[in-house]
């Protein structure tokens, strides 16, 4: 890899990345790959590559899947180099009860409800976690 020009490395993390982004916004909206793709006018081994980041997608596919997933198209570019370059090692957004919890979470219609659904998982996440974990999610909510 170290014979591999930078600007082609990054290129294929940024397919990576943008692959990534895509099986997420799929499966929060709880879309199948083969929905997408009949939505997009694709094979579903098509949407499979392009969330393995193997393919390169088009701009006007990329639009097109976004409008399937509805979500803006910048939501598959925001800030794509920096965090290709710096992938997570185990990206929270990619694990199946993350993207369950935030569907059902916004499933909750009444705000309210969903205010204290987030006090309660907050609550036991406090009792729960090590205390030095505790001080930086609270700072992380602070920040946000």
């Amino acid at each position: 890899m170290t014979n591999i020009p930078t600007h082609r490395r990054a290129r294929g993390l940024v397919e990576i990345e943008i692959g990534k982004r895509i099986r997420a916004q799929r499966l929060l909206v709880g879309v199948t790959q083969r929905t997408l793709a009949s939505a997009v006018g694709i094979a579903w081994q098509q949407v499979h590559k392009y969330e393995r980041g193997i393919s390169r997608i088009g701009a006007s596919r990329l639009a097109a899947i976004a409008d399937a997933l509805d979500a803006p198209i910048s939501y598959f570019f925001g800030d794509v180099l920096a965090q290709a370059s710096q992938p997570m090692p185990n990206d929270l957004m990619e694990r199946p009860e993350t993207l369950r919890l935030m569907r059902l979470y916004y499933a909750i219609r009444d705000e309210t409800v969903r205010r204290q659904v987030l006090a309660i998982v907050e609550a036991v996440a406090e009792v729960t976690a090590p205390p030095s974990e505790v001080l930086e999610q609270d700072n992380e909510r602070r920040i946000v």
